[in-house]
Formats: C-alpha cells, sequence, structure tokens
C-alpha cells in the first residue's frame, strides 16, 4: 500500500456506529396491571351504598299534645321523601289535627317544604339532615299564623333487615326558638309497605304518630 493510500484511509471519517436506546422508562401503572386492579377495587370499596329507600310517603294518624292547657288533638299527616340525586331528596309534608271542646273546636293545620341529605357511615348507618320551611295556622280557640324554619340532623339505622330506626335533634326558628328530638322507628312489611310510629318532643309541644309508609 503506498503512503498516499495510507495517509487517505487515516483521514477518512469512521463508519458511525448504531447508538443504544434506552427507552422510556414506562408508567409504573403500566408496567404493573395488578396495580390498576387494586385501584380500581379500591375506588368501589370506598362507595357504601345505602341500605335505605329514600323515596317514600307516610300516612300517619296524629295526637297533639300541647302545654298551657290546651286540647290534645288528633288528626292525619302526610309526609313525602323524594330522593333526586344519591344524597339529596325533596321534603313536604301536609297535616291537619282537631279538638272539640265545649268552647268549640281547636284547629291546627301545617305544612312544610324543604330538602333533606344523606350519606353512608356504613352498610346499616346513614347520616342524615333535613332543611324545611314550615308554616302553622292555628284556628278556633287559638288563633294566629306562624312561619319558620325546621332544621334536624340524626342517623338512620338498621338493626335488622326488616326493622329502621331513626333518631334527630331538632330546631325550631318561629315565633320562638324551641329545640327538641323525635325518635322513630319503620317495619318493614315489603320492600314497598311498612308500619311507622314516631314520637317527638319540641317546645312545649308532643307528638305522636302511627301509620304506613309506602316506598316508591
Amino acid at each position: 500500500m503506498t503512503p498516499l493510500l495510507v495517509w487517505l484511509l487515516a483521514l477518512a471519517p469512521a463508519a458511525p456506529h448504531a447508538e443504544s436506546v434506552t427507552p422510556a422508562p414506562s408508567s409504573p401503572l403500566a408496567a404493573r396491571p395488578d396495580w390498576n386492579l387494586s385501584l380500581v377495587v379500591a375506588t368501589q370499596a370506598s362507595y357504601v351504598p345505602t341500605p335505605f329507600e329514600y323515596t317514600y310517603v307516610d300516612v300517619l294518624y296524629q295526637s297533639i299534645d300541647r302545654d298551657g292547657g290546651l286540647p290534645k288533638q288528633d288528626g292525619l299527616g302526610v309526609r313525602g321523601s323524594f330522593d333526586v340525586t344519591d344524597n339529596i331528596r325533596l321534603l313536604a309534608s301536609f297535616g291537619k289535627s282537631r279538638a272539640n271542646t265545649p268552647a268549640g273546636k281547636d284547629e291546627l293545620r301545617e305544612y312544610s317544604l324543604g330538602f333533606g341529605m344523606h350519606g353512608s357511615y356504613n352498610e346499616w348507618l346513614d347520616v342524615i339532615g333535613n332543611f324545611e320551611w314550615v308554616r302553622r295556622e292555628f284556628r278556633g280557640i287559638s288563633q294566629g299564623r306562624h312561619k319558620g324554619w325546621l332544621a334536624g340532623v340524626g342517623v338512620r339505622m338498621l338493626p335488622a333487615p326488616k326493622l329502621e330506626i331513626d333518631v334527630l335533634a331538632l330546631f325550631l326558628n318561629s315565633v320562638e326558638d324551641d329545640a327538641g328530638a323525635q325518635l322513630g322507628a319503620v317495619w318493614n312489611f315489603t320492600p314497598y309497605v311498612g308500619a311507622r310510629v314516631a314520637g317527638t318532643v319540641l317546645g312545649d309541644e308532643t307528638r305522636y304518630q302511627g301509620g304506613l309508609r309506602f316506598s316508591l
């Protein structure tokens, strides 16, 4: 080989070498499909479905006893709860009770409209809250119209498959600020019909109710 050829070969650029390409690290979730499954299971486990029905209508006999020497009244009441989302429901009620006395009749009419919220704590306990506008009309011996707001917060429990118990702390802002409580229960004969009883103490009034609940 001549010196000129050796010199030209020395100046020629070396052939390029193939560069090793290191693949970009993939997402840990993509590398571990079992992680994706675990996340799905954890997400589903964090949601506790409520065991209670929140769309129903109560048709109740009621007895109302008020302090101050006023006569005890008896009558009927209807209360409806209508689920609009997973945790919010509309509330409405109407009641009429009366008493006949030597001085004449004594009548009370009640209306309410509002909303309620609920959330499941576990498979047998829900936390509930209600907020309602209320109107009460007294006719007869007692005269007057009262308007205000009624708030309640408490729990709804399922101690047995067919037995429900609810406990509420109540606060009424009307002519006077009154506090009280309600204790109620439902025995479900079928998924659609049950027996409802409740006792309420609010201010100077004690109320007992009993009747049927129709779940829709």
